[in-house]
């Protein structure tokens, strides 16, 4: 399935993709940063970001819709959507274990296609400006912009509302059901 849509996966995901790490994404975001503050009269602004229960609030919907979307060949999404369906779940207290209920959203983390499928799902996000920086590995972001000393205007701010714009969704568009983790941010 990667092999489909290798070339459109955002060069700036380091999580899940062959030949790619947290090591690979920290050195990336260590030498821009480090490149940045060259400059004296430079400094950095830097947002780092957690989506909640990320891989348990994917859209299965929305996720067959970003598969097609990408170029994932057709004949593979009836495959993806029989490892989607089906699910059920329930939680036990004690000795208490109440019925089994559908899970209608979520994608498997412990697998191999999961993570991969969560790709796809972040794929389109981006920042809007295009003056700060996005390192984005699986569930996490990064957004960091270089800001002259005693300049107060600043990208990241339109950068983290377009954030949360993909994250929520639009009555437009199709919502992507993520929502940032504030205490994590």
């Amino acid at each position: 399935m990667i092999s489909d849509v290798g070339d459109e996966i955002d060069s700036q995901q380091f999580g899940s993709l062959k030949d790619s790490s947290t090591t690979c994404c920290l050195l990336d975001m260590f030498h821009s940063w480090l490149r940045h503050l060259d400059s004296p009269s430079h400094y950095l602004y830097v947002c780092i970001l957690d989506f909640s229960k990320a891989f348990d609030r994917i859209g299965h919907n929305v996720l067959i819709l970003k598969h097609v979307d990408i170029g994932v060949r057709r004949s593979l999404n009836p495959w993806i959507v029989i490892f989607l369906s089906g699910r059920s779940q329930c939680v036990k207290l004690g000795e208490a274990m109440p019925s089994w209920l559908p899970v209608k959203a979520g994608v498997p983390q412990v697998t191999k296609l999961g993570p991969i499928l969560f790709v796809i799902m972040v794929n389109d996000l981006q920042r809007r400006s295009g003056k700060s920086d996005i390192w984005k590995f699986v569930y996490d972001a990064t957004l960091s912009e270089r800001l002259q000393k005693y300049v107060e205007s600043s990208a990241v701010h339109s950068d983290l509302t377009s954030v949360d714009t993909w994250a929520i969704g639009h009555p437009i568009t199709w919502r992507n059901l993520m929502q940032r983790n504030v205490k994590r941010c």
